[in-house]
């Protein structure tokens, strides 16, 4: 069960919170609301955000970046990461893409076309429509060697979420029945239009008046509020 569920938000009710609401349900303490609840992850998730923020500020071109690396902020393989660079990551958060046997192979072979669409993804700034459409027929080119198969939404979700997690929320099987009924849709096929569109309209998204007087932490979450959703939806008995 996740935090959405056993609180018995609406999603009316979620669409509302303010900033400082939204921030303090994302670090709920798991133990008060029962033993069957999918715990937060709060440190953990942003420990992986930040570290990929960071990447990406530093190099924008994910082709670059070493091979381990690719696989964590896929969230194909954090294993072969954290022994490479002794650290103690966590990319199975927001999604295990492991599972996913096409989209693994394109990350373990650097295919040059995942690199590219997520060059049409600035690190900063404006994110709209037709950068968006740009990364989905990049990242398609990838999987031209099945037919266009393995190309769906978790796998294109997650690399945007994790590039721009200020903008993109990751869709996944422990969280998409939650992400339909948050977002009234009885599917997803139009990511841009049901989900992120509407993301930007809640009230949590918006610019808080504080923003200049926020701590580091805080403000670090600000700039990933979207992906940090999944921390009140993501349901661990659901699957992955």
């Amino acid at each position: 069960m996740n935090y959405f569920e056993q609180s018995g938000m609406t999603a009316n009710d979620l669409s509302t919170l303010s900033w400082e609401d939204y921030f303090k349900k994302l670090n709920y303490n798991s133990d008060l609301m029962g033993n069957d609840v999918t715990p937060s992850y709060f440190a953990e998730r942003i420990a992986l955000l930040e570290y990929v923020k960071n990447k990406f500020k530093k190099d924008s071109d994910f082709q670059a970046f070493h091979p381990y690396v690719k696989r964590l902020i896929a969230g194909t393989n954090d294993t072969l990461f954290n022994r490479e660079f002794d650290l103690n990551l966590n990319g199975k958060l927001f999604g295990i893409m492991a599972a996913a046997g096409k989209f693994s192979n394109r990350i373990n072979e650097q295919d040059m076309y995942i690199g590219s669409a997520l060059e049409c993804i600035p690190s900063e700034g404006e994110v709209n429509e037709t950068m968006y459409k740009n990364y989905l027929a990049e990242f398609r080119n990838a999987f031209e060697k099945y037919n266009y198969g393995g190309y769906g939404l978790g796998v294109t979700t997650r690399l945007l979420a994790m590039k721009r997690p200020d903008m993109f929320i990751c869709i996944n099987n422990a969280n998409y029945k939650a992400i339909k009924k948050i977002f009234r849709s009885v599917h997803l096929n139009n990511y841009w239009e049901r989900v992120v569109e509407p993301t930007q309209s809640m009230n949590w998204n918006k610019k808080p008046e504080n923003i200049n007087s926020m701590c580091e932490q805080e403000l670090l979450v600000f700039e990933c509020r979207a992906a940090m959703l999944d921390t009140l939806i993501y349901n661990e008995k659901s699957g992955v």
